[in-house]
């Protein structure tokens, strides 16, 4: 059976989106930084495995307006199965990969937790 190039084309996509999937994503990580903050993102993305353990950007970094009961304050970029926070008093990102990240948020994320901020990578 002889496939036409249109069609064929299409199907080389949809098995390319399927073995490589940060490919779907429109987002890159640690877009929307910088510098060391760039860095400390991709640092974080990759100790934990990258897309295979965190999955792809689902948007930019988001600068969340939260301040933690010690004073900490930070950004974070979004994933399909998590999350990196950067803490800015620090210069540190960290990665929360799901369910921990759901936990995390069900304490409040930052704000009115307890726990705060990360202060390592939680997989």
């Amino acid at each position: 059976m002889r496939l036409s190039c249109s069609w064929g084309i299409s199907v080389i996509i949809f098995l390319m989106l399927l073995v490589y999937p940060t490919f779907a994503s429109a987002y890159s990580v640690g877009e929307g930084t910088t510098g060391s903050e760039w860095s400390a993102f991709q640092n974080a993305y990759n100790a934990v495995g990258g897309a295979s353990a965190i999955g792809s950007p689902t948007g930019t970094v988001q600068t969340n307006g939260f301040t933690s009961f010690n004073g900490t304050s930070g950004h974070y970029q979004s994933f399909t199965n998590g999350s990196i926070q950067y803490l800015t008093n620090a210069g540190q990102a960290y990665a929360i990969i799901n369910p921990l990240l759901s936990k995390w948020g069900s304490l409040g994320y930052n704000s009115g937790n307890p726990l705060g901020y990360p202060t390592s990578h939680l997989s």
